[in-house]
């Protein structure tokens, strides 16, 4: 479920820093567990910058 306040701003996907993860808010699952992960510990990734990289 995407979130439209800070610091997600209704982005749809966040990267865990400490892991590597990208989480697809849109399709998030209790195994997630986004509400959990601080602020400092994530990235928002915007989807242009995601579908970039997952081109290369």
């Amino acid at each position: 479920m995407r979130r439209y306040k800070v610091p997600y701003n209704g982005n749809q996907y966040v990267l865990k820093k400490s892991t590597g993860e990208i989480h697809d808010l849109d399709n998030e699952t209790s195994q997630c567990k986004i509400d959990e992960i601080k602020p400092d510990m994530f990235i928002i990734v915007e989807v242009m910058i995601l579908r970039r990289f997952m081109r290369s």
